[in-house]
């Protein structure tokens, strides 16, 4: 993929969905006051206009911003037009693991706008994702899900004058897009991957650009069709697919153009540890420790049945170490912490008396450090 980043610009993406999310949706759910430092990545960054002016200003506390994208000239681009000693940018690509594994574990708040529906596997970014957080790390994720860009696309490949050229890009339409994805395909997605909802809005938005110019430029400088178009009928291939989507979005009461879509706004945090999520097991703590420099001295895994005094002691201590409860409205705790005891007693059951039984696989372990 070769995009244009003169056409793309250096200013902030122009979607105002985006600026909600970040300047008013975030601050809001207090995105940014876990950590007294924070260390951000900024995943598919462009020529980094949003990171310098948007993602930047969300934490005060901020001790290293990385910024990433898989394309070397947008990040050329971004260094020459928006650099901060804050920022730090680089190409990488967050499908692709080995580009992205240095930060593994370091994360404490991934930042990731208009990016995903980019990606060829969404599950496998979104597990880098997953990877990269610290324990207890957030992710702000914003994308579109549908775009008239797309259905404008088609059109244009209906034409028998532009068909060639796209023989030569393979798939251009969004997985999102052409197999309409909703906000449950993804949050089912995300959960399954370990990772706690601290948010979840599918928007349907109506985003004014500012100018006939600036509407199409943004979307020539994404349109991978583009670069395969004879230099001398780019503009005539960009002019007519801004008369598509003008056909698709229409104009506001002002005469500008108007970009619809369906986006996901996404705010994530971890609840599963990497344990569970995994499957690990004895063997793998043992390599884990062995390759640390310990000698083990005991290990053991168990199958555990451990009945509980009363159901109220049940429900209470797995009420108090639940991540999510404190992201329930005050009214709905107590529903909440019924339901997740009734799905308990479910996979647990009960013991013979009726006491409540947690069942779990547990390593018991006691290591040493070698003397040296």
């Amino acid at each position: 993929m070769n995009l244009d980043p003169e056409l793309y610009g250096t200013k902030i993406i122009p979607f105002v969905n985006v600026k909600t999310f970040l300047q008013e949706t975030l601050p809001q759910l207090e995105f940014s006051r876990d950590y007294e430092e924070e260390v951000v990545l900024d995943a598919g960054c462009g020529t980094g206009g949003t990171t310098f002016h948007l993602v930047l200003p969300l934490f005060p506390q901020l001790e290293n911003l990385y910024a990433i994208d898989a394309l070397p000239n947008m990040i050329h681009n971004a260094e020459i037009c928006n650099s901060h000693p804050m920022i730090e940018y680089s190409v990488a690509d967050i499908e692709k693991w080995p580009t992205v594994k240095k930060w593994e574990c370091q994360i404490t708040k991934l930042v990731s706008i208009y990016c995903l529906q980019w990606l060829k596997d969404a599950k496998k970014g979104f597990r880098n994702i997953y990877r990269l957080l610290k324990p207890g790390g957030k992710a702000a994720i914003c994308f579109p899900t549908q775009s008239i860009f797309y259905e404008a696309m088609k059109e244009m490949e209906n034409n028998s004058k532009w068909r060639s050229y796209y023989k030569e890009v393979g798939e251009y339409i969004s997985d999102a897009h052409l197999n309409k994805r909703n906000d449950s395909y993804y949050e089912q997605m995300v959960k399954e991957i370990g990772f706690e909802i601290v948010y979840l809005n599918e928007v349907s938005a109506n985003d004014a650009f500012s100018s006939d110019e600036a509407y199409k430029n943004f979307f020539s400088s994404i349109c991978v069709v583009l670069p395969h178009v004879p230099v001398n009928k780019k503009e005539e291939f960009k002019n007519e697919l801004f008369e598509e989507m003008i056909k698709l979005g229409g104009r506001a009461n002002d005469g500008l153009p108007i970009h619809k879509s369906t986006v996901i706004h996404l705010d994530t945090g971890d609840y599963l540890p990497d344990s569970h999520v995994n499957k690990r097991n004895a063997s793998y703590y043992e390599q884990m420790i062995k390759e640390v420099g310990f000698e083990i001295l005991h290990l053991k895994e168990e199958s555990t049945a451990d009945v509980f005094s009363s159901e109220e002691v049940y429900k209470n201590l797995y009420s108090s170490i639940c991540v999510v409860l404190s992201h329930i409205p005050v009214n709905k705790r107590e529903e909440f912490k019924n339901e997740l005891f009734e799905e308990m007693i479910k996979l647990g059951g009960s013991s013979s008396d009726g006491l409540p039984v947690h069942r779990s696989i547990a390593i018991e372990l006691v290591i040493r450090k070698n003397e040296q």
